[in-house]
């Protein structure tokens, strides 16, 4: 990497002072380049609270397969791939990531580590046009000779039709042998590279080498490239765009990536890049790609590292040339749920069937929309409805997963550094859909944390604990400050029940120095869990109304997640999540506008206001740091 010992000292100022600190611009050939040096660890230290944690199920099923438990999986680490990474959230909100195996020949996959998602690009560049759409500088149903001026075959295609596979442009690849001259007419025009980051160079060198087909709906990475040049072009041609957008990459990287303008905004995926050749050593960690084939564990074929040094991957971004960490891969489902890109029209535009693909073995099944795979999507009751797209290219496999039913959505992205076996698109396809319905069972799909603790006993734990109000602070959404100001104190009193099992009730009372027994006002029963040494317990989740200054406030899906100190004196390492009423708060006085307070925890935390049970968007989940001190007294209900 250039510049190695600047890049660290760079780093660790940026994470000493993280809202004073930008990733920097830095010139690459021909134009400025957004990606620079840092961005895989500028986007690395967003999701580093999520190493060294685990999720038994997830890490399982990622490593082991589900075969033991009457599935057809293998384990995609080790043998279907030398490395994968999995993303997964509910919501609109990231709730668990982790890396496995080897990015590279003894080099580990890490939260940090960059590869290319292949074909996934297609949406990407799918969102882009639609994005061009909302601000007028194109339409869908215009012809892109409009934008292009001379479009030779293409003349009289559509973007719509592009974007939707159903232009007739056939399946295949130009032949592309060697870089072309740079057109007079372009910018730099001495830059091999430029031309080679270009799309519409790409497409005025095939325009009138291709023949449209009668048959129309075929998956064409050509439709792609083409819809990337009109892109490319009109970003240069307009006068509404920012010089910083011109460019088919730099369009998609502010659209996308760097959305809100600000690298602090937990949202941003900036690690999103074409995987030029000259990135090529520029970017690390990368992932290498390996031929498996679906054994990988006899020292596999490496296809190299990104794509090689001829490779046109300018021309092919706009159909799978992108590439990025497992946190901002993940980052772009939660941008499709959190509807931070687009409005709510233009996605159900995307999602809007056009076509049934078939691939080029003729093989078709495959609803397509602009740029999405479509599944059961529609508005009837209790029927999962699904979109994605996955990517495949020589060496890596990828893919995108976002699922609603009713009020409840679920998302998975899972990269892998091989392609082959069960580690293609449609075959992560099938631990996608895994992951989504242990979540929709209700399984757990957060981190399952480690703590130290000495107990000796069960009954070592059990006692009631005093919830300190002055060690509880709001950690999500972390730029809020909501009200935690209780009338009354808030005691959680553990009990043993049995072999290896702990009640646990919430008392809402007064506790009074000096007495033997407290007598609580409010009573609520959390739950029973068992209780499992070195980890949280966490309880079950209820609707609790506690008494505030402002007024009673009603905490739906109250759980707590409980740590035991070494001591067994305090509560260390606890939280507790819920779902808030915001308007609820702003109706007894204590906030002054819930729609604010939404908006800001959506753009700068990207927490999303969920439906309340009247049909008011102003249900914010939440998440309290807390201490709780052991109480030496009886607590009675």
């Amino acid at each position: 990497m250039k510049n190695s010992i600047s890049l660290v000292i760079m780093m660790f100022l940026c994470l000493m002072v993280l809202t004073a600190c930008a990733p920097p611009v830095h010139d690459d050939p021909g134009e400025a380049d957004q990606v620079s040096d840092s961005n895989a660890l500028w986007t690395g230290s967003k999701d580093n609270h999520f190493s060294g944690k685990h999720n038994d199920f997830i890490d399982d099923l990622m490593l082991n397969g589900n075969v033991a438990s009457g599935g057809n999986l293998d384990g995609l680490v080790s043998t279907q791939a030398p490395g994968c990474a999995v993303g997964v959230l509910k919501n609109g909100n990231i709730t668990y990531l982790q890396s496995y195996g080897y990015a590279a020949v003894d080099t580990g996959w890490t939260l940090d580590t960059v590869s290319p998602v292949a074909s996934v690009s297609k949406t990407f560049t799918a969102l882009g046009v639609m994005r061009m759409v909302e601000e007028n500088l194109v339409e869908l149903d215009e012809p892109i000779q409009t934008y292009l001026g001379n479009a030779g075959e293409f003349a009289d295609v559509t973007l719509e039709e592009l974007l939707s596979l159903s232009a007739g442009v056939p399946v295949g690849s130009p032949n592309w042998t060697s870089a072309p001259s740079c057109p007079a007419s372009m910018p730099n025009s001495a830059s091999a590279d430029w031309c080679l980051s270009h799309p519409r160079v790409a497409f005025d060198a095939i325009k009138d080498d291709i023949s449209l087909e009668a048959q129309t709906d075929k998956y064409a990475n050509i439709s792609f490239m083409a819809a990337g040049a009109v892109i490319d072009q009109v970003s240069y041609d307009s006068d509404m765009v920012a010089n910083t957008q011109r460019g088919y990459e730099p369009w998609i990287w502010h659209q996308l990536g760097h959305w809100a303008d600000d690298y602090n905004v937990a949202g941003e995926l900036i690690s999103l890049a074409l995987t030029h050749s000259w990135r090529h050593g520029d970017i690390n960690p990368y992932a290498d790609g390996f031929d498996c084939n679906g054994n990988c564990g006899n020292n596999p074929p490496q296809v190299g590292a990104w794509l090689d040094a001829g490779s046109h991957e300018g021309w092919w971004g706009p159909a799978g040339g992108w590439s990025m960490t497992i946190g901002d891969l993940a980052r772009f489902v939660a941008l499709i749920d959190n509807e931070n890109v687009l409005t709510e029209d233009s996605w159900r535009e995307m999602i809007d069937v056009r076509t049934n693909v078939f691939n080029d073995n003729n093989i078709g099944g495959i609803d397509y929309g602009l740029g999405v795979i479509v599944e059961n999507w529609g508005n009837t009751p209790h029927v999962e409805n699904i979109v994605w797209h996955g990517g495949d290219l020589a060496g890596y496999s990828s893919i995108w997963f976002y699922s609603t039913m009713q009020s409840n959505s679920y998302g998975v992205a899972i990269q892998c550094n091989s392609n082959g076996g069960q580690a293609t698109s449609f075959g992560l396809r099938a631990y996608a859909q895994a992951i989504n319905d242990y979540a929709r069972s209700g399984g757990n799909i957060y981190p399952e944390q480690d703590i130290v603790i000495g107990f000796a006993t069960q009954e070592d734990a059990a006692g009631p604990y005093l919830i300190d109000e002055k060690m509880t602070r709001l950690v999500s959404p972390s730029s809020l400050h909501l009200p935690w100001l209780m009338d009354q104190d808030i005691v959680l009193d553990i009990t043993r029940l049995g072999r290896n099992k702990m009640n646990y009730t919430l008392f809402a009372m007064d506790v009074t120095e000096g007495r033997t027994r407290a007598q609580p006002s409010k009573v609520y029963a959390l739950g029973t869990d068992r209780y499992v040494p070195k980890r949280f317990s966490r309880t079950t989740p209820r609707m609790v109304k506690l008494k505030t200054e402002a007024g009673p406030v009603q905490f739906n899906d109250l759980t707590f997640d409980i740590g035991f100190s070494k001591s067994g004196t305090h509560l260390a390492e606890s939280r507790f999540s819920a779902v808030l009423d915001l308007s609820q708060l702003e109706t007894e006085g204590r906030i002054d506008s819930w729609p604010r307070l939404c908006r800001m925890a959506k753009q700068l935390d990207g927490v999303t206001c969920q439906p309340c049970d009247n049909g008011t968007r102003s249900c914010l989940p939440v998440v309290y740091e807390f201490q709780a001190t052991r109480l030496d007294r009886e607590i009675r209900p």
